[in-house]
């Protein structure tokens, strides 16, 4: 694969951890803000943040892989 297309990817990537991280941030909000006294919205605020944060996980090993095919320039 062609180092530009390589580029392409790692910056697309870098997107996605980006909204990924805006996510999590805007739910930890809401959580903050709303499920406070609801156990039950406190409960699941608190497993979207989990699930959030294990794709913000496996998009961060994406990337590393792409970043580890660049190598060094």
């Amino acid at each position: 694969m062609s180092r530009d297309v390589e580029l392409l990817y790692l910056a697309q990537a870098d997107e996605h951890v980006r909204h990924a991280k805006e996510g999590i941030a805007r739910q930890q909000r809401w959580v903050d803000l709303h499920a406070r006294d609801d156990p039950d919205e406190l409960l699941r605020g608190q497993r979207l943040l989990q699930a959030m944060r294990e794709t913000l996980g496996e998009l961060l090993v994406h990337r590393d892989g792409i970043v580890q095919r660049l190598g060094s320039p």
